[in-house]
């Protein structure tokens, strides 16, 4: 039977579940009219083997935007930092969240990381407030798939009204999601440490405004482009409603079977082709695909990637896929390589001087590191540094028959007097 209050303000209650009929209020007013409060439970996870997320501040962004808003004593937040899959399933028992928000890494198809249950003895927290761990092995990592995930989210189906994945690649996991979840919010590819912040920070800031989750993912995205002048980033973002992971395109057509996929190899071949020819979004989006479809070499994907997405200017987002692809493969000179060209481009000339550094030391027969770092060393007045570098990358290119690169390199030595 049907609460007529529960139904005036959008929640219809059936068979002891509570199905969000209508979300165009906001939760807050939503749950003030029935005396409850909005329950958020934040879930981060920056294992060791993973790289670096700037999660503590992220954290932070969240309780300050909540705590500045005009309902924020309609509200109480529950954090759970270096969570553990079982510290997550635990924490939707106890605290029945309203909207869970995870803040982390996601890796496609693998799932999503979290801190292995053996390795949560280890974690402590700093006296800065900063999570830390006293454990020594360097791979706390545990992937958490989507479809254990979403049968975990449906068992919640009574409170959860909103899953925000604020991940890489955690759009994967948004589709069966979104089979009982009102809400779902994801990213279908590499996502800035600085985007994913300020997108938390102006959703946040209209849920405390009393906007609806539609309304603020809106303005998530527009804090995005407003504050950072960034008007791609938040193309990336996905927003689900219950039931909407399904194509439409194909379920609407019946006896209509869809065209053969590509396998990921033809994908990555084609990207390369696409590359090649310049047309870098063509070869990101199947980069994508041969990224999903599990790569045999992913980080290559992810480097190549990066380099599609620096010609475009897009070097937050490059820096993002080089990280990915060094976190793949710790070994693979061209992504240091590469990450200090990105580096450069964005004026952060030490740290791509550390880049080209590690990448020499990797595979000193390497020539463009050689260049690049030369390049950057001219730029900084080290004349004889850069010389050096330059002389390094003529021989190399000597080696590999790139006259083109050999000419350049020559150039920069005339110039330098050498």
């Amino acid at each position: 039977m049907t609460d007529p209050f529960a139904e005036k303000i959008g929640i219809n209650v059936q068979g002891g579940s509570v199905n969000v009929q209508n979300l165009n209020l906001g939760i807050a007013e939503r749950l003030e009219q029935v005396g409850d409060r909005v329950r958020i439970l934040v879930v981060a996870a920056n294992p060791l083997g993973s790289s670096p997320l700037k999660l503590d501040h992220e954290v932070k962004t969240i309780q300050a935007a909540l705590k500045r808003s005009r309902k924020r004593d309609n509200f109480l937040v529950e954090y759970q930092l270096a969570a553990t899959p079982s510290e997550l399933r635990r924490a939707l028992l106890d605290f029945e969240p309203h909207v869970l928000h995870f803040s982390g890494h996601g890796a496609g198809e693998q799932g999503l990381l979290f801190v292995r249950d053996e390795s949560a003895a280890a974690i402590y927290r700093s006296d800065s407030g900063e999570v830390r761990s006293h454990s020594v092995d360097t791979n706390e990592i545990r992937f958490v798939p989507a479809q254990p995930l979403a049968r975990l989210l449906q068992l919640c189906d009574e409170h959860l009204e909103c899953v925000v994945l604020n991940a890489c690649y955690s759009d994967v996991q948004g589709n069966p999601i979104a089979n009982s979840v009102p809400i779902t919010i994801g990213v279908r590819d590499a996502v800035a440490d600085d985007v994913a912040i300020k997108f938390s920070q102006g959703f946040y800031d209209a849920i405390g405004a009393g906007k609806s989750y539609e309304k603020a993912f809106e303005w998530g995205k527009v804090a995005i482009e407003f504050d950072l002048a960034n008007d791609e980033a938040g193309k990336i973002l996905i927003l689900r409603k219950k039931g909407e992971s399904i194509s439409p395109l194909i379920s609407a057509i019946p006896n209509i079977s869809p065209p053969r996929s590509l396998s990921a190899s033809e994908y990555f071949d084609r990207a390369l082709e696409k590359q090649n020819k310049g047309d870098n979004e063509g070869a990101i989006a199947d980069y994508n695909e041969s990224i999903r479809l599990g790569s045999k070499d992913v980080h290559i994907d992810y480097n190549n990637r990066g380099s599609a997405k620096n010609a475009l200017g897009n070097n937050e987002g490059a820096i993002a896929d080089y990280d990915e692809a060094i976190r793949l493969n710790p070994d693979y000179a061209p992504a240091y390589s590469n990450y200090g060209n990105a580096k450069n481009a964005l004026g952060k000339k030490e740290e791509a001087i550390a880049g080209y550094n590690e990448a020499i030391r990797l595979n000193p027969d390497l020539a463009d590191p050689y260049y690049s770092r030369g390049f950057v060393k001219q730029e900084r007045g080290e004349t004889i540094e850069s010389l050096e570098d330059f002389r390094e990358a003529a021989l190399l290119y000597v080696k590999q028959g790139n006259t083109t690169l050999l000419n350049k390199a020559r150039d920069r030595i005339k110039e330098l007097g050498g």
